[in-house]
């Protein structure tokens, strides 16, 4: 257990910048990590501070039943790679009743993560909170039983992501965002199954199959266009996707820019605002989809 009224410092102004002495053009991956937790069981972080990290503030890496309860974790948003909480290979964790502020992605749920509860957050600037990205250089990604629920996220440039790259293979299944309240957001409900970090990626067919993903009571304003986007693979389409109660209108002026869709399979149970007309209902035509992926072995 780690808990106290105290906080870490990770002092991570030197290490941001690219032209800091300490980073001299290296990689981000140098750059460490302010708490971290590894092969570690029934883990309990409560009641403290995580400042300034060089890069992510609090990672689990493969940890089996973590609780994270009122904390508070606190970079600015030009901060590189600062995540608040980052998952891997992690299983039955909760995270609740906190306050994240950085300048990349408030929670971060990466391969091999499942049975997690996520509620009563706030994520205020950085990039929302994320599933992915996954299947990078050719791999396998599988993540599931995923609940974001009662979270407000604002100033950010995503609020409810998944991302996965193209080549990699497995699955994204069962994933649940119920009652979010979104302030000021680029883009607040974001599939993007074409996800790249540099200038240019290659096109290649295998992907990471997302499915069974609902979003219900999904509320607030957004700064850009498509305040519903979701870009799904030419060979595995997004299936099973479900809508409800979704309202999300704009930060500044009266014009509702439509959404952008891909390949995407499910059903509105409840009109969206906008309209989400661009939604293919029903499962995909079997031609034409890349069998190999669908039948991975998460």
């Amino acid at each position: 257990m780690v808990q106290g009224d105290g906080f870490i410092d990770g002092r991570g102004a030197h290490w941001w910048p690219n032209t800091s002495p300490v980073f001299k053009g290296k990689s981000y991956a140098v750059r460490p990590t302010a708490l971290r937790f590894y092969g570690s069981y029934n883990v309990t972080v409560k009641d403290i501070r995580v400042i300034n990290s060089p890069q992510t503030h609090i990672k689990f890496d493969s940890c089996d039943g973590v609780k994270v309860r009122n904390i508070s974790i606190l970079s600015p948003p030009y901060s590189p790679n600062t995540d608040g909480i980052h998952l891997q290979n992690t299983q039955d964790a909760e995270i609740c009743d906190s306050y994240i502020e950085n300048g990349d992605d408030c929670v971060s749920v990466q391969t091999g993560s499942s049975n997690l509860a996520i509620h009563d957050i706030t994520c205020d600037g950085g990039h929302g909170i994320s599933v992915g990205g996954l299947g990078r250089g050719q791999t396998q990604a599988c993540v599931s039983n995923i609940t974001v629920q009662d979270v407000v996220i604002r100033n950010s440039q995503n609020g409810v992501r998944i991302k996965t790259w193209q080549g990699g293979f497995g699955s994204v299944r069962s994933v649940t965002y119920k009652n979010i309240f979104v302030v000021n957001i680029s883009n607040p409900i974001i599939i993007d199954q074409f996800y790249c970090d540099g200038t240019k990626c290659k096109n290649q067919s295998s992907a990471v199959q997302v499915s069974g993903i609902n979003y219900h009571n999904i509320r607030g304003t957004y700064s850009k266009s498509s305040p519903l986007h979701f870009a799904c693979s030419d060979t595995v389409p997004c299936t099973s996707i479900s809508l409800a109660q979704v309202v999300l209108l704009p930060q500044h002026g009266y014009y509702v820019d439509d959404p952008f869709c891909w390949n995407i399979y499910g059903n509105s149970e409840t009109p969206t605002i906008p309209p989400l007309h661009c939604l293919q209902h029903g499962t995909p035509p079997s031609k034409g989809i890349k069998q190999s992926s669908i039948d991975d072995s998460c």
